[in-house]
């Protein structure tokens, strides 16, 4: 039985503590109900003023906006919050420098951005004698061209440095297709909004993939659950399939647990949420990268019904019980029933039948995702990454037989019940609608990115 999330309840006095969240998107969202749980007041932080415009208003006191002329660091200030968190990869960055403002919990001050850069990342972990995997941010064809000449090895992996999921990221088989890789992703602007730097040209790991979440407090580090991840590789792009969770009793768990406490503790991450992608070489765990933040798209129930506590819920009472939360660092591993989250999958520009829906509503052991939300008459585009998957589903059961079976129907709905082809007229209709929605998005990110400029031009000068 999956348990429903806890309704927050307002707390009577107006002295009760503070907690900011920068970028409160996807997993994020649920903080503030989860503070309000705890008894806290909620503000919220937008890093990028459109973010501004999807944050759950009602959720928070006050929603403030870096951008020019908000004076946020000042209200901050006046504030006086007791903890700042960010909400979604976007706020990471934002969110330390304003806990690092008010003398509040946070990660380390590191050079070089080792927890966005995925360059730096992985040479942080070098320095600190912890396995990685070999690459470099590379910012021309003549850069490129000698990494993989002293590499000297294929398929390799091409992607932006600052990014998310799987957004640009292409397995490439041979120098010509690296380096029309690289030309795809240099310069461009990634699923974060920033504009590509060059590109991290990285070794392909080709091991089973895992994640492991974890909350971290004064340094010591809570894995409170890890999945394996399953992959495929198509047309060289990576495509989720489902992410599965691991028992108790699963052989490489241990191995998996104790490296990425290895890794957290590299990279400076000693207070906060966690997201860390991982690969087995061989008998050895190596970093494919990790987040200092929750893990997006999460359908918390699922997650809590497996671990007996989700992130949010960790997140939280790192900060608002600190006593409790040192208290789990002690017990063990916990896995009290079995899981898999289904990456839903389209073919091709479709649009959702009523039929599909009604299938995936039957499977007996679903219990929620956004894929369960999917409506009839709902436009689809195909899948090509994390970013145009159009849902994922939660199985959950003591029987794992069920679950696979479960599994198994979803790839056969989608193949014969859940999609019917877009027509010429409506993929032109839908493109110029997704031209518009860009040009909207980079209208609202002006300001918040000549804010950037000019304070890399005062801390120049």
């Amino acid at each position: 039985m999956v348990p429903s999330l806890s309704p927050a309840q307002p707390a009577a006095t107006p002295t009760r503590p503070l907690a900011v969240v920068v970028d409160p998107l996807s997993t994020g969202a649920a903080l503030a109900g989860e503070f309000r749980r705890r008894g806290w007041r909620c503000v919220a932080v937008a890093s990028i003023p459109w973010i501004a415009d999807v944050v759950q208003a009602d959720d928070f006191e006050e929603v403030l906006v870096d951008a020019p002329g908000t004076g946020l660091r000042e209200r901050i200030r006046a504030l006086a919050p007791d903890a700042v968190v960010p909400g979604a990869e976007f706020g990471v960055l934002l969110a330390e420098e304003l806990a690092r403002q008010q003398g509040l919990p946070v990660n380390l001050d590191l050079p070089g951005d080792p927890r966005r850069d995925k360059s730096t990342m992985l040479e942080r972990l070098r320095e600190q004698g912890v396995r990685a995997a070999a690459g470099r941010t590379v910012r021309s064809v003549d850069e490129l061209d000698r990494w993989l000449s002293e590499w000297g090895r294929y398929p390799v992996v091409i992607k932006p440095a600052r990014s998310a999921g799987s957004d640009g990221a292409q397995v490439c088989e041979s120098r010509e297709q690296a380096l029309a890789a690289f030309e795809t992703v240099a310069g461009q602007r990634n699923s974060l909004d920033l504009r590509n730097d060059g590109a991290v040209a990285m070794e392909y790991l080709d091991g089973q993939q895992f994640y492991a979440n974890a909350v971290s407090i004064d340094g010591e580090h809570l894995v409170h659950e890890v999945w394996r991840v399953d992959v495929d590789n198509v047309d060289g792009n990576p495509l989720y399939d489902r992410d599965v969770s691991l028992a108790a009793d699963d052989p490489l768990l241990g191995r998996l647990i104790a490296y990425t406490r290895e890794v957290l503790t590299a990279l400076g991450i000693t207070d906060g949420a966690s997201h860390s992608e991982i690969r087995m070489q061989g008998e050895q765990p190596v970093l494919v990268e990790t987040g200092a933040r929750l893990k997006g798209t999460s359908y918390l129930p699922a997650h809590h019904a497996v671990s007996g506590a989700h992130q949010v819920e960790l997140l939280v009472e790192r900060y608002a019980a600190p006593a409790d939360f040192r208290a789990r660092l002690a017990e063990p591993y916990r896995a009290a029933t079995s899981c898999s989250c289904v990456a839903l999958r389209v073919p091709r520009p479709s649009v959702v039948t009523a039929e599909g829906v009604a299938a995936l509503a039957a499977l007996p052991t679903a219990v929620g995702g956004p894929g369960l939300g999917l409506r009839a008459g709902q436009r689809v585009r195909q899948t090509t990454d994390l970013y145009t998957m159009p849902g994922r589903i939660y199985l959950v059961a003591d029987d794992l037989s069920a679950i696979e079976a479960d599994y198994r129907r979803i790839r056969e709905i989608e193949q014969s019940l859940l999609y019917r082809p877009a027509t010429p007229l409506e993929q032109r209709r839908w493109a110029a609608e997704e031209r518009a929605r860009w040009v909207a998005v980079r209208v609202r990110a002006l300001p918040s990115w000549t804010a950037r400029k000019v304070r890399e031009r005062r801390a120049r000068d």
